[in-house]
């Protein structure tokens, strides 16, 4: 009774202190999602004031009206120191009504430099200048996070992209886009740091629930590939459920027996056209018990060691008593015949 009672002990502290790790861990995934979403909302709040910063230059206005070569000259030499000191941004472009880049300066190894004339691109049938050209002056549109596309083919390596665009007016008619093309890579940089102090995964999901960070590689950016699949689930497809009821808060913690997910939302765009994505900081059952392990391997040691000392005592308290008894003396007593009293 005394064996049984001790496990039953132990196992309450085991589950206790199980409950308690979970505690931490709910708190902890909670705590790296608020952070995480605070240094994305910070990216693309720069984003913002860079493409702002861009469009205010007063020699856009004398530009898109008549495209003068000195002035173009100009905004090259800004936009060029503008892209080696920031080295986040792949190309800045000026787009006419038409679609037709009209200047280009693009990120090199060496830095920053003019694409020339003739080999600027008409875009007119890319997405981002379709619905750039849709929005009133003053609005940005932020294209979703994908992989670079140069002359029809996704660039080698992969190159994640986001496009700002923002349309420029002169006296309220819009006359040309500015255009910049975002290196995401520091998104996910952003993330990468994060990801090393998380008990789990930290992922980024897109509106369709695809992967844009994932568990690992080869479950990102499968949607940029339709055509091929490498077998590779996408989030919403592995934890249906969960994706499910993600859709109906903006941020949350669902707890289910797959895992605990801390999600949070970052909305990139203004003006009613906008890409939204979710942040996710998952600690999957698996995780849980790869991290439990150790603690359960104690708690079994301790249970195992606190049996063999009772057991051990039980056998010591079992001979010494049976040594008691076999060396207790029989002590005869005579019977006493008490009639002979009365005599």
């Amino acid at each position: 009774m005394m064996l049984i009672f001790a496990n039953l002990v132990l196992w309450v502290g085991y589950r206790l202190s199980v409950d308690n790790m979970q505690e931490v861990w709910r708190d902890l995934t909670d705590l790296s999602a608020d952070s995480t979403l605070y240094t994305l909302e910070q990216r693309r709040n720069d984003l913002r004031a860079d493409l702002k910063l861009l469009a205010s230059n007063p020699d856009l206005v004398r530009a898109i009206l008549y495209y003068d070569e000195l002035v173009l000259n100009r905004i090259a030499a800004d936009w060029e120191l503008f892209v080696s000191e920031k080295r986040l941004y792949d190309q800045v472009r000026l787009i006419d009504l038409s679609g037709q880049e009209r200047l280009r300066v693009d990120l090199t190894s060496h830095g920053a430099s003019r694409v020339s004339t003739d080999q600027l691109q008409n875009k007119s049938g890319r997405y981002y200048v379709q619905q750039g050209l849709a929005m009133d002056a003053g609005t940005i549109y932020a294209s979703p996070i994908d992989l670079n596309v140069e002359q029809g083919k996704i660039e080698i390596p992969y190159k994640p992209m986001i496009r700002l665009v923002t349309p420029l007016d002169v006296d309220g008619e819009i006359k040309a886009l500015l255009a910049v093309n975002a290196l995401a890579s520091h998104i996910l940089g952003d993330l990468q740091r994060h990801a090393r102090l998380v008990h789990g995964g930290l992922l980024l999901l897109d509106e369709s629930g695809n992967y844009l960070r994932g568990f690992s590689s080869n479950q990102e950016w499968q949607f940029m590939f339709p055509e091929s699949s490498n077998g590779s689930l996408q989030f919403n497809e592995s934890y249906p459920d969960v994706w499910a009821m993600m859709q109906q808060t903006p941020s949350g913690q669902i707890n289910r027996p797959e895992g605990i997910f801390s999600y949070r939302t970052v909305t990139y765009g203004t003006s009613g056209i906008t890409h939204s994505y979710r942040l996710v900081v998952v600690m999957t059952e698996e995780q849980q018990q790869a991290l439990l392990l150790p603690q359960r391997n104690l708690w079994l040691f301790i249970a195992l060691v606190l049996t063999l000392l009772l057991v051990f005592a039980i056998v010591i308290m079992g001979g010494y008593r049976s040594g008691q008894l076999e060396a207790k003396p029989v002590v005869n007593r005579r019977s006493v015949d008490l009639w002979h009293l009365f005599r």
